[in-house]
């Protein structure tokens, strides 16, 4: 069966990801839109850890504990279990050298006060459920300058401030 994400080369992802690399610090567009996102009351979840294995510094997420809980057969297009990286004939293979326009594009909302939601629970795109949601925070902070705090807030707090629910998303004793 065909992945639902097919990359043929004019295929609507790998189109995506080749206009993102064209997006500069610099675009007045840019600023536009990262102030409408950042006064407006949405959520950004950028999935940062689909494409974590572009990021040297980002550990194995088949190294850890949780995953081997985890069926290497049960995750769309795995990475490497030996590497954490994608296979070289993997269609997301590529997706790696947009990484540094992604971060830039998110260092623009969070700058302008943009929210942020993180989850995984999904072994999508080579993302291990659980794993990746820590992969997610710890690149929300190391990658788009967000505090620790924040990074909390995206996994908890932001969601009942955005989807305004009074009883969910806090952390308390």
């Amino acid at each position: 069966a065909a992945s639902p994400f097919e990359l043929d080369p004019a295929g609507p992802l790998r189109s995506a990801m080749r206009r993102l690399r064209e997006v500069r610090a610099d675009d007045p567009r840019l600023s536009a839109h990262a102030a409408r996102l950042g006064s407006a009351r949405v959520g950004l979840l950028p999935t940062l850890a689909m494409v974590s294995s572009g990021m040297d510094w980002v550990e194995n997420p088949w190294s850890w504990p949780a995953a081997r809980l985890i069926d290497p057969a049960l995750v769309h297009e795995p990475l490497e279990p030996a590497t954490g990286r994608w296979k070289p004939d993997s269609p997301f293979a590529g997706l790696a050298r947009s990484v540094p326009s992604w971060i830039l594009l998110e260092r623009a909302y969070v700058s302008a006060g943009a929210k942020y939601l993180a989850g995984s629970g999904t072994q999508a795109m080579g993302t291990l459920p659980g794993v990746a949601l820590h992969i997610e925070l710890e690149i929300m902070v190391r990658e788009l300058g967000l505090t620790p705090r924040q990074a909390l807030a995206a996994a908890t707090g932001n969601y009942a401030a955005i989807y305004g629910w009074a009883d969910a998303g806090l952390i308390t004793p």
